[in-house]
């Protein structure tokens, strides 16, 4: 498990950042304002033509402390991931620190199309960001955080049926 102030893939809801209205969503379920924005996640191999002045030596970006104005490209394609103010502060995950995290973001690549998905804490507002399975399972299933909970080596999903304890 990563540490300190940010969700960095391995406590983090992900979803697709082609769509506006999903900040508006993740927001409303996770009892939070528009002034909390949510992050793209992308790859090295990506992050150049997403944010303006990003460099491989930019190790910062790798733990979403730095903030970037965006492409015009990466603004029409990922609008979910840019702030109001056309910047975003992204989480540039390299391939062989995190394979696994790598390797969604990399499948996500490859299947959409789209440079970066949207990362964003796994935790309601006011709450703190889960740190086990018990907490990521009660914020499944009580609080409501998401429709879908990967949590190594199972993955649930709330339109196949299960409830808690099965």
């Amino acid at each position: 498990m990563e540490f300190g102030p940010r969700a960095l893939g391995h406590r983090s809801l992900l979803a697709e950042a082609r769509d506006r209205s999903v900040n508006e969503r993740l927001n409303a379920r996770l009892r939070r304002t528009e002034f909390m924005p949510l992050a793209p996640a992308t790859l090295p191999g990506e992050a150049g033509r997403c944010f303006r002045g990003w460099r491989a030596d930019h190790v910062a970006s790798q733990y979403m402390t730095m903030c970037y104005d965006v492409t015009e490209e990466f603004r029409e394609l990922c609008p979910a991931a840019v702030h109001i103010d056309g910047t975003a502060r992204p989480q540039v995950v390299l391939e062989d620190s995190d394979d696994l995290y790598a390797l969604v973001i990399r499948r996500y690549i490859e299947r959409t199309g789209l440079p970066a998905l949207v990362n964003t804490s796994f935790n309601a507002h006011g709450e703190p960001i889960v740190c086990s399975a018990k907490d990521a399972w009660r914020a499944f299933f009580e609080q409501d955080c998401c429709d879908v909970l990967a949590l190594y080596p199972f993955i649930f999903s709330r339109s196949d049926g299960r409830t808690p304890g099965q």
